[in-house]
């Protein structure tokens, strides 16, 4: 049986006593850097749809996680507690793949998942594109409602200081290397994005000042 000293750590979730899912020291380097691992010891994991179904490898769904370090709940929060911790096992809400050697391949998180004419896309996917820009410093994209999409991507970003770049080559770097349901509807190019103290976007701040501009117009 695997013991936590072969493998390297991902990180935990607040929910969980510590590390469960994390990379083999043995694993090499493209192994650790596509995937977030596999689950260590005894606990266990699952990627399951929107009705709670367990999904083959290969197709995405939200990650469940049952064992030890899974918490009981959250302290005088029945309904968060319910829609968290469901029979043993904790909705992760990220969303990832099952390869066929039972690695995990994370996607983005549930909650900034957004449907663009049928098709879930993940920002965090056409985030890491446009941080590959030479130009670009900072992306964060959000799900907009659309009328004729239901939503559409918004990026937000942050170019590089002293550079000129254009909302077209944005657009073209991004329909070279992206499906069309992915490549961005819009892109807002701005001096700075809100963080917080950590470092991380605020994507619900984004969302505000998003819509209190359309407002606006």
């Amino acid at each position: 049986m695997m013991n936590e000293n072969d493998f390297l750590l991902h990180g935990p979730k607040s929910e969980t006593s510590g590390a469960c899912v994390l990379s083999r020291l043995t694993d090499n380097i493209s192994k650790v850097q596509e995937t977030i691992g596999v689950p260590i010891g005894t606990f266990k994991a699952k990627v399951v749809d929107r009705d709670g179904a367990e999904v083959s490898n290969g197709v995405i769904g939200e990650l469940f996680i049952q064992g030890d370090c899974v918490a009981k709940g959250y302290y005088g929060m029945k309904k968060e507690t319910n829609e968290t911790f469901q029979h043993g096992w904790l909705a992760t809400g990220d969303m990832v793949y099952k390869d066929d050697e039972g690695y995990l391949h994370f996607k983005g998180r549930k909650k900034e998942m957004y449907i663009t004419g049928g098709f879930n896309v993940f920002p965090v996917e056409i985030e890491n594109v446009l941080a590959s820009y030479e130009k670009v410093q900072l992306a964060a994209g959000i799900g907009v409602p659309d009328p004729l999409l239901g939503e559409i991507g918004v990026y937000y970003i942050v170019p590089k200081p002293n550079v000129s770049l254009t909302e077209e080559e944005l657009f073209q770097f991004c329909r070279d290397r992206l499906a069309d349901y992915k490549v961005p509807k819009r892109f807002i190019i701005v001096d700075e994005v809100p963080l917080t103290p950590a470092g991380k976007v605020q994507k619900s701040k984004l969302m505000q000042r998003y819509l209190e501009t359309n407002r606006q117009a």
